[in-house]
């Protein structure tokens, strides 16, 4: 193996994880909050498991998203999009093999900086979508606010969930299969949020 291949291989590795990366965030982004029939084809796709809706439906809430596969759910399709970008390079680039390789210092940097990006990628893709979806946890942080403005923040990021102001009877609550926003009016069974068929009863 030969320099050359070497940088062609890592090259093609780093597309590869981009293209990869941007399916999944299209996927994500393009949900309504907790997630959608379109997130769990895209984790079918990578053979990752999907949260039950309620649970969803909770942590959407919890962080305050106004779109978007849960951040949970998203850091582990990064987590499992990471570790086969590195299987994979493991596999054609072995350690033991470019360790005997004389590579040059732009090579081997070149390597390095591959390598650097798996280790911090999750990390850094997680903190980008939350932002992006609007978590409470990936927001910009404030000094010296008061708890008047605590309660202000409160007030506002509750009307980024659609579901967060409506009035249901506790009795029954229907809820989307796919979003899980819970139903608004007796015997409607069409989702107002993702227009699909609501039928999971709590």
């Amino acid at each position: 193996m030969d320099e050359a291949t070497v940088t062609h291989t890592i090259e093609s590795l780093d597309r590869r994880l981009d293209q990869h990366l941007e399916y999944l965030r299209g996927r994500a982004l393009a949900c309504p909050p907790g997630g959608g029939r379109a997130w769990d084809e895209a984790l079918g796709h990578y053979q990752i498991g999907a949260d039950p809706a309620h649970l969803r439906v909770e942590c959407a809430m919890k962080s305050g998203q106004r779109a978007g596969a849960t951040v949970e759910e998203f850091e582990r399709a990064l987590t499992a999009l990471a570790r086969f970008a590195g299987d994979e390079l493991e596999q054609v680039l072995p350690s033991a093999t470019l360790s005997r390789l004389s590579l040059s210092p732009p090579s081997a940097h070149r390597v390095e900086m591959f390598r650097a990006r798996l280790r911090s990628f999750v990390s850094i893709e997680r903190e980008r979508y939350g932002r992006d979806v609007g978590a409470r946890e990936h927001a910009p942080q404030t000094v010296g606010g008061s708890v008047s403005s605590v309660f202000a923040n409160a007030q506002s990021t509750a009307k980024l969930a659609p579901w967060a102001n409506i009035k249901v009877d506790p009795s029954t609550i229907m809820s989307c299969f796919t979003c899980g926003a819970p139903q608004e009016k007796p015997l409607d069974f069409k989702c107002r949020y993702c227009k699909n068929a609501m039928y999971e009863k709590r």
